[in-house]
């Protein structure tokens, strides 16, 4: 259906939707560099959390 429609979501486009995930991961990274307290591979673990629930999201709203 989203190949179709070329979107995601309903909405998103591709470029929106690569430019969201892409913001995602740099919040992440930007907290694990600043954040002396926290692993990488818990900062990891939370990313892919995120973006697994985002893109879940993406599919049962679009």
């Amino acid at each position: 259906m989203f190949l179709k429609e070329k979107s995601i979501g309903g909405t998103a486009g591709p470029d929106q939707l690569a430019k969201s995930i892409a913001v995602k991961i740099q919040g992440y990274l930007f907290h694990w560099l600043v954040t002396e307290d926290i692993s990488f591979s818990e900062t990891r673990e939370e990313c892919l959390e995120d973006l697994r629930q985002f893109l879940t999201n993406l599919y049962i709203t679009g």
